[in-house]
């Protein structure tokens, strides 16, 4: 397992990787199914959910830095959401993208969508199992709080990736 932050980089470029194989196999096996649109919903949606946070978190700290012209800030940010955030909505885009799946299943269950959604399943299981153990890895060598926190960001991001904003009717 992933000792070094370059390893973790890597290790989450893997996971994200098999995120993304994950949304062009359920496209590829799901199209007649349920049509690609619906399959692809289910991956696009957290990604545009949780999108908007990931590109706050990383535009923010590198203004500040630019601003301060302080590149100690940038480098502490790059550790910190490379060990904090990044995992965090990794497990988020899984684990809202496996229960939007699971709509899918209950759409296409006439269609015998099942086996489609099992084999991207699995490509998402191994992208959470990536992304889990290399966390574990690197709590061993992190303070005591940093699992706690993982959790309740990886929760939030997670619930964060399902909800949907249902505008208000005027009046």
């Amino acid at each position: 397992m992933p000792c070094s932050l370059w390893e973790l980089i890597l290790t989450f470029s893997l996971a994200l990787l098999l995120y993304s194989s994950s949304a062009l196999l359920s496209v590829v096996l799901l199209r007649r199914r349920v049509g690609p649109e619906k399959a692809l919903d289910a991956f696009l949606t957290p990604i545009a959910r949780l999108g908007s946070y990931a590109a706050l978190m990383v535009l923010v700290p590198w203004l500040l830095a630019v601003l301060l012209n302080n590149e100690t800030i940038l480098w502490n940010f790059v550790v910190l959401f490379t060990l904090l955030m990044l995992p965090s909505l990794l497990v988020g885009l899984v684990v809202s993208s496996s229960v939007m799946l699971l709509d899918i299943i209950a759409l296409g269950r006439r269609a015998g969508a099942w086996p489609a959604v099992l084999s991207a399943y699995a490509l998402l299981m191994l992208a959470l199992y990536l992304v889990i153990s290399s966390v574990i890895t690197a709590s061993l060598y992190l303070p005591e709080g940093y699992m706690p926190l993982f959790a309740v960001l990886a929760a939030l991001f997670s619930i964060g990736g399902l909800i949907h904003v249902v505008p208000r009717a005027a009046g």
